[in-house]
Formats: structure tokens, C-alpha cells, sequence
């Protein structure tokens, strides 16, 4: 038995828990016996994340259930950052080692985390066996000498199953969390900056709470929308904003989202322009309003172009990433 251990299961509010969703679905296509213990932690309040004692709870009753034999997987973070988690965590470390089961990090996160989820991490990473990670940055910034494989994530939205549907020249596609992490208001203040003719379409597509004060200059939002209509979206629109500081990397996935519906990415890459992209200079209002513009002035030849270089580009899949979690349980 494998004991899968998230939060937020298989909800569209929380990118990790459709991820865990998906990867125990390929598990279970291949044969693994996986018992799910979560709980609903979906807040967008500080203080829910800190006094929040669900995971807490949710680990505590899952502690007498795991048997000799057992494997236990850990996706990290939580939504909740309360460092009373770590004792239910101490009991199962001791359950584990007197049981001798392997406990499984399948950490998404680390760099970027506040502190105390920072301590939670490197808890868990001492009471782990083995390690899933998203790159080498965190081994080298913690000098870890666990076991690790490395496992790519995925875009969540899957396309193959969605009929295709006509591309709209003039619409612009914004999909993911409203949060610190992106330069939002910038993109928007220079969406107004760039459309004062109202000629173009701007999507925004999140499960964040976001009142629209930009409908006159053409600004549309959809909130919590199922997979399949975001997929449509994603294939009516020929360019998506990625409006992600400092920079957008390769491990991002609303940027492996884009580049699996062939969208055409607008943002800023840092020193490592693609040839496929839009690359902005910085990430101000006038940065996105010269992006922008840069789009709309392409001709269909460099659209063409571009379209076919990422198409060629070698996604990861959860058939792939399943692979990593198989070699993980097999030790």
C-alpha cells in the first residue's frame, strides 16, 4: 500500500493538488494500490494558513493505519504553514523507522517559501528517506545527501482530449494565481497602455479572487473554469502573458501550459531570451505595453515559425513523471 499524503486533492484552486490528482491516477494505471488522505485547506487568508490544524489532523489519523511494507509519499508545501504539523510528522518518522517504511519528499518548492515553511521543508527532509525534486537547485542550496530523484511537473489542463477550435488573432490569454509572484498590475496597466484602440482581447483565467475594473478596455475574467474550457481557451488564443518575476524558468508550469497548446509566450525570460518568445526587457507597465505591440506586429511567417520551434520542444507528461515516482517506490 501507498500512502499519498496532500492537500487541496484534485482541486482546481490548488496547482499541486490537481498534480497529485494526475499522478495518482498514472499510478493507479499501472497497477499501484494508493490510499489518498487530504483535507481542504482552499483560504486566501493569512491566518487560516497559520492556526489551520487540518494537516495536522489528516496526519494524525493516518498514522495508524500504515503497516510494514508500506510506502508514504509527502507532497510539500501545504497551503498551511503551522509548525505544530511537525509532531504528528515526528510520530510517523517513528512509526516508519520501527516499521521500516520509506517515506517519500515529493517537494515542489523551497527557495521561494517563507520561513517557517522553510523550517517545516527541512524537517521533512531530514525525517525522508528518498527525495522527489523539481531541479538541482535545492540540493545544492541545502547540500543534500538523501537519495533524490528528479521528476519534471507537468502541465495540469490536458489538450488531446478537446476538440480544436479556430485561433482569435487579436486575443491575449493570461491563465494562473493572481499573487506577489506576478507582475500583474504592471501587465494590466500596460494592457491600457497598449489597446486604446480596443482592438484586442485580454482573458484572465484564475481561481483567484480578482474584481474587474478593466472591462472597458476590453479586459474578460473567468473564475474557476473546468479544465475544458481553459484548454479552449488556451487554443483560441495565439499568445499567453507570463507575467512571473524575477523571470520565467523552464520548471514553471502555466509556461509548460503555453508551450503544450502552442501558445505563443509573452514575458520575461531574463538573460535567457527564446527564439519562440516574446521577450520583454523588464517587467513594467511600458515593458508589457512594447510586448504587446512586438505580437501584434508579427507576420504569420515568424508566427508560423515560432509555433513550429515549440512544437518540437520536449514537454514533460505524467506518464514520464509516474516513471520517477515507480523507480521512488522501488527501492
Amino acid at each position: 500500500m501507498v500512502h499519498y499524503v496532500c492537500n487541496n486533492y484534485g482541486l482546481i484552486t490548488d496547482g499541486i493538488g490537481v498534480y497529485a490528482k494526475n499522478v495518482v491516477n498514472e499510478l493507479n494505471k499501472r497497477g499501484v494500490d494508493v490510499a489518498v488522505h487530504t483535507t481542504n485547506l482552499s483560504s486566501n487568508k493569512r491566518l487560516f494558513e497559520l492556526f489551520s490544524l487540518r494537516m495536522t489532523g489528516c496526519l494524525f489519523r493516518l498514522i495508524p493505519s500504515v503497516k510494514r511494507g508500506d510506502k508514504i509519499i509527502i507532497e510539500y508545501p501545504f497551503s498551511e504553514c503551522n509548525v505544530i504539523i511537525c509532531i504528528p510528522l515526528f510520530f510517523l518518522f517513528i512509526k516508519t523507522r520501527i516499521l521500516r517504511v520509506h517515506l517519500i519528499l515529493s517537494l515542489h518548492e523551497y527557495l521561494r517559501v517563507h520561513f517557517l515553511k522553510k523550517l517545516i521543508i527541512r524537517w521533512l527532509i531530514n525525517i525522508s528517506d528518498i527525495l522527489l525534486l523539481t531541479d538541482k537547485s535545492i540540493v545544492h542550496a541545502l547540500k543534500l545527501k538523501q537519495k533524490y530523484f528528479i521528476r519534471e511537473i507537468p502541465s495540469n489542463i490536458v489538450s488531446h482530449t478537446i476538440e480544436s477550435v479556430d485561433e482569435k488573432n487579436n486575443q491575449f490569454l493570461f491563465f494562473g494565481l493572481i499573487n506577489k509572484s506576478k507582475a500583474f498590475e504592471e501587465m494590466l496597466k500596460g494592457w491600457c497602455k497598449f489597446n486604446k484602440d480596443k482592438k484586442c482581447y485580454l482573458i484572465i483565467a484564475t481561481s483567484s479572487q480578482f474584481r474587474n475594473i478593466y472591462e472597458n478596455e476590453n479586459v474578460k475574467c473567468y473564475q474557476r473554469l473546468p479544465d475544458e474550457k481553459i484548454a479552449k481557451l488556451f487554443q483560441e488564443s495565439k499568445f499567453c502573458v507570463l507575467p512571473i518575476k524575477p523571470s520565467i524558468d523552464k520548471i514553471n508550469a502555466t509556461y509548460k501550459t503555453c508551450l503544450s497548446f502552442q501558445c505563443i509566450p509573452i514575458g520575461y525570460f531574463g538573460s535567457k531570451n527564446k527564439n519562440f518568445a516574446v521577450n520583454l526587457r523588464g517587467l513594467s507597465s511600458d515593458d508589457f505595453c512594447e510586448g504587446f505591440k512586438t505580437a501584434v506586429g508579427l507576420s504569420q511567417d515568424e508566427i508560423n515559425k515560432n509555433k513550429l520551434l515549440i512544437k518540437n520542444i520536449d514537454l514533460p507528461s505524467f506518464e514520464k513523471t509516474a516513471s520517477v515516482y515507480i523507480d521512488a517506490l522501488s527501492l
